[in-house]
Order: C-alpha cells, then structure tokens, then sequence
C-alpha cells in the first residue's frame, strides 16, 4: 500500500525499484513472510497494477473511474489463479468490494490515520482521537465487506486445478493486459478455462 502511495505521488519514479525496495524490506523483516499467502496476493496484486499502467491500453488518457474499473477488472482476472490454487475457491464479489474499500482506504480512511500521526507529536490526546475515528471507520468497513462476504453466491468453490493450468492462466493474465490485440487477448481468456474445467459450486 505505502508503495502504490509513494509511486502514485512520484510520477517520475522508477516504480520498479520501488515495489523491489518495499519487497526488500518486508523480507528483510520477515524471510517467512514468504509463506503468507497474503504476502503472494499483495505482490501479485501490485505487479498487476504495474503491468496495467505500462499496457498498451493507455490508462493514463482514460478518465479515472474508467481506470479504476479497467485496473480493478485486470486485478479480478489476474488474481483468479493464485486465488484458486490456495484456496480453491474466488470471490466473484471481490469486484464490489474492491470498489468500495479501495476509494475509502485511499481517500478517506488512511489519510485520517496520517494526520494522527502527525499530531502524534503536537497533541496526544486530539492524535488519540483521530485514531480512533480511523479505526472506527476501519471496522464500519470491515462490517460491510463481511456482509458482503456472506451473500449468497458471493464466491465459487472450485477441486485444486492443478499447477499446469494454474501456470497457463497465470500466462493468460499477463498477455491479456499486456497486448491490445484482440485475437491475442481472445487466446488468453482461453488459457484460463482450464482452471473451470472441474465442477463447480455455489455456496449457500
């Protein structure tokens, strides 16, 4: 998150190095940490952005809730391998949540945990209440994404595909944002059908 923030404010920064410098920190931290499937997610989840915002798509002259719904489309698709080879199973809601706790994160939530930060120093007690406003305001948002979560029909629970389909839809992903020609990106959402190919169910 802190990396997107700083490449997002950086516009001229390598953000390559910048995802490495954070990766490198985190292991530094934590050499374990590599076997968090959040660790996985997170990463993946951020090359995806990298590789939407360098496609040949040209993000950057499309308006920004065009964008943003572009990026978070290349997020569900992309994330839909490793999302199935460690939990057998996706969330077909995780586009409306992404829609909602993505905006509120960025906009609302984290800079009101910045500022208490930076009162921190001036006026523990206003600090001390800031923060509990953003943590307040974090669980409001948890509360609707476990709602959310809940709804009938929500995710798919899908047997273990295997490591072949999962490495052939992972390559699937990359072409699909990276190229814009159409015949291209139709093979590539083909090179995911293998991870359906096993029944499938809803959950109740």
């Amino acid at each position: 998150m802190f990396a997107l923030i700083f490449i997002n404010a950086n516009k001229n920064f390598n953000k390559t190095y910048v995802v490495a410098l954070s990766l490198l920190v985190v292991l530094m931290k934590n050499p374990l940490i590599i076997l968090s499937s959040g660790f996985w997610l997170s990463y993946i989840a951020v090359l995806i952005i990298l590789l939407a915002m360098n496609s040949n798509i040209k993000l950057h002259n499309q308006h920004s809730s065009l964008r943003f719904a572009i990026i978070q489309a290349f997020m569900f698709v992309g994330l839909l391998p490793i999302s199935i080879l460690i939990f057998n199973q996706f969330y077909i809601i995780s586009l409306v949540a992404n829609s909602i706790a993505i905006p509120l994160l960025g906009s609302v939530i984290l800079p009101v945990l910045f500022f208490g930060l930076l009162l921190f120093s001036f006026n523990v007690s206003l600090s001390d209440d800031v923060f509990k406003l953003g943590m307040l305001l974090l669980d409001i948002l948890w509360i609707c994404l476990e709602k959310l979560s809940e709804l009938p029909g929500s995710y798919w629970t899908l047997p273990h595909p295997g490591y072949l389909p999962v490495s052939l839809a992972g390559i699937g992903m990359m072409v699909l944002i990276l190229t814009s020609i159409t015949n291209l990106k139709f093979m590539a959402l083909c090179m995911l059908l293998p991870l359906f190919f096993a029944p499938r169910k809803f959950n109740s």
